[in-house]
This record gives structure tokens, C-alpha cells and sequence, in this order.
């Protein structure tokens, strides 16, 4: 699982850190991906504190929110899936 440490996650939740145009590109052509996992945008996810902290504030959002509170990248990727993933990523 990509657990992000809690005092990083706070800290990236304080503040808005812009996601490289590069690593948007990536994770849009691996959601456009037959072939690719959750397990492939968990870690290009994982690979951009900005772009993380947007996955687990929208997955953990009221109007998604499902019981628990998500807290591993990969569950909140499961629970949005590619489609809103793909939304995501091209609003960033």
C-alpha cells in the first residue's frame, strides 16, 4: 500500500502544491491504459505529494465519502475509479 507518513499528509494538506505537467500527462495515459493497474496510478500518484493530497481530499470528500475515512492512496483511487481519476487529473 502508498501510505503517506501523517505529519507529511498534514502538511501537504495545508498548503495547495502544484502536480508537474509531466506527471498529469503520465497518470492520464496510464488510466487511458487497458493493460495498466490501480496499482500503476497508485504509483505515479504516489510520486507527487500535490496530486496525492488531491486524491485522498476528493475520495474523502462529503459527497464521495462512504463510512471510513480512506487513508492509503490505493483505496482512494479504487473508490473514485479511472473515470473520475481521469477527470481529475485533467482539471489539475
Amino acid at each position: 500500500m502508498h501510505r503517506l507518513p501523517e505529519a507529511v499528509q498534514d502538511s501537504i494538506e495545508s498548503s495547495q502544491i502544484p502536480s508537474p505537467p509531466e506527471i498529469l500527462l503520465r497518470l492520464l495515459r496510464t488510466v487511458d491504459d487497458e493493460q495498466a493497474t490501480m496499482a500503476d496510478l497508485a504509483g505515479i500518484v504516489g510520486k507527487d505529494p500535490g496530486l496525492a493530497s488531491r486524491v485522498l481530499g476528493v475520495a474523502n470528500s462529503p459527497a464521495l465519502r462512504r463510512g471510513r475515512e480512506l487513508k492509503d492512496i490505493d483505496t482512494c483511487l479504487i473508490a473514485l475509479g479511472t473515470r473520475l481519476i481521469r477527470s481529475l487529473a485533467t482539471c489539475l
